[in-house]
């Protein structure tokens, strides 16, 4: 079953902070997805296939935003796997 978590994210534009609250599915993606890029590529072509390519891209960026200041590898892994994501769909691949 997949619980909602609600997360604060603040982004500067400019000169003002501008914060925006957002929800977080927990359960969507599998324990090990997120340990090398080779898993979390691999679950998110899953993933895009099952819903869509822009849902997938939106959860990844969530994640993506709400690590940048917390754990910078992980950040870099997904923009990694975002990246890989966007020349596939291009082809047709997925």
């Amino acid at each position: 079953m997949t619980k909602k978590k609600k997360a604060k994210i603040c982004v500067r534009k400019g000169n003002r902070r501008r914060c925006k609250e957002i929800t977080i599915k927990s359960g969507v993606w599998s324990d090990k997805a997120f340990s090398s890029v080779k898993n979390l590529l691999n679950e998110a072509k899953r993933m895009a296939k099952k819903d869509s390519y822009a849902t997938t891209i939106r959860r990844l960026n969530l994640i993506r935003i709400w690590n940048k200041n917390r754990n910078e590898i992980l950040a870099r892994r997904i923009t990694t796997v975002m990246e890989r994501l966007k020349k596939m769909h291009v082809r047709g691949e997925i």
